[in-house]
């Protein structure tokens, strides 16, 4: 349909020692922009076809070649800017949903020199800046979820589909488990949990709250 399905994959083993990978599908990178005057929710749907269509321009191939949803979705939302220790309070920012994190950088190179938008104040030319378009999008899935690096994850029954894989090694009993949910630390029964491996580091700090 256009749009490319991220998958975060965690390594690890279960309970019985058996190697496990979980392939997490559904979870989408963002960030966030400071709302030009006059904005409401009522111009995000124009503001996500404007953004696409200028992405997609950027774009012009390269790995993300023949997709056509590069922005998904935008919504209002309440921030405080904390960098510079110069906070003015919550403003309007709009939070903008991506279909991957290679978009980030088309992103910024077209809405830092901005367009020209229409708001309730008018129209006029607004430069937008972006926030925490930095964080790796394996981090911002594990702060989102709270996942912590080589901790117990839970999957709940029902929230996920087996694989069973026959190989000659010693990982004969390995298992692949598609999650459509993951919850972290639960403690409902009925599960499967799994052992994370892996713990990426994260390359700068949020600049929002």
């Amino acid at each position: 349909n256009g749009e490319p399905k991220p998958t975060i994959r965690i390594y690890g083993t279960d309970k019985k020692g058996s190697s496990v990978c979980l392939f997490v599908k559904g979870f989408q990178p963002y960030f966030y922009t400071p709302a030009p005057a006059g904005f409401t929710e009522d111009y995000c749907g124009q503001f996500v076809r404007e953004l696409n269509e200028r992405v997609l321009g950027a774009m012009r191939g390269g790995i993300m070649k023949g997709i056509s949803k590069a922005v998904l979705h935008a919504e209002m939302c309440s921030k405080e800017n904390i960098y510079g220790y110069n906070s003015k309070g919550k403003i309007p920012f709009i939070k903008v949903t991506v279909a991957s994190w290679q978009v980030m950088t088309p992103c910024k190179n077209v809405m830092e020199p901005g367009w020209k938008v229409t708001t309730d104040n008018g129209q006029f030319h607004h430069n937008f800046s972006m926030y925490e378009s930095h964080i790796d999008y394996e981090v911002r899935f594990m702060v989102d979820c709270k996942v912590r690096g080589a901790s117990w994850i839970t999957v709940p029954k029902g929230n996920y589909q087996m694989r069973m894989r026959k190989v000659k090694t010693s990982l004969s009993g390995s298992f692949n488990q598609i999650v459509r949910k993951l919850l972290a630390q639960s403690k409902q029964k009925s599960t499967t949990r799994t052992s994370s491996l892996t713990s990426p580091k994260a390359n700068g700090l949020t600049s929002l709250r």
